[in-house]
């Protein structure tokens, strides 16, 4: 089996963390790292999650890492949702990104959600494989105050 060999990782910069951002932290069902940040109303502001993919072609499983920032499609104190992309590229190769999330308050402390991926990745701008993940489950805890 070959390795996807393209980085996962999006080109966004950072938001400026805030001094009312809560933090939240936590794993996908398939234990990759989640982390979420609200405001101080308790709605999502940015996120990234990391999840496994599987691969069409005979390619290993391929982990990636979605982050997602304001404006986001909805969001409020009972939960969030989002749909976007995005492109990576350098010379010889890309992956186009597509991801939906949707998350909602189960507690006080605790975001629960699931997330949605498709890459395409191109060699020399011919498609060689798609990589996926449905429904991925996550949930996130309210970090102690630092």
């Amino acid at each position: 089996m070959v390795a996807v060999p393209l980085a996962a990782a999006a080109f966004a910069t950072p938001a400026p963390a805030a001094d009312d951002d809560v933090r939240y932290a936590g794993e996908t069902e398939d234990g990759r790292e989640v982390k979420l940040v609200a405001n101080r109303h308790g709605a999502v502001q940015r996120g990234a999650i990391t999840t496994e993919t599987s691969c069409t072609g005979g390619y290993d499983p391929f982990r990636a890492r979605v982050e997602f920032h304001s404006p986001l499609d909805r969001t409020g104190p009972r939960g969030f949702k989002d749909a976007g992309g995005f492109l990576e590229e350098d010379d010889r190769f890309s992956g186009r990104y597509k991801y939906k999330v949707k998350g909602e308050r189960e507690s006080e402390r605790v975001l629960v959600g699931e997330i949605s991926l498709e890459i395409v990745f191109r060699r020399d701008g011919e498609e060689y494989t798609t990589c996926s993940a449905e429904k991925v489950v996550f949930s996130a805890k309210r970090k102690a105050e630092e």
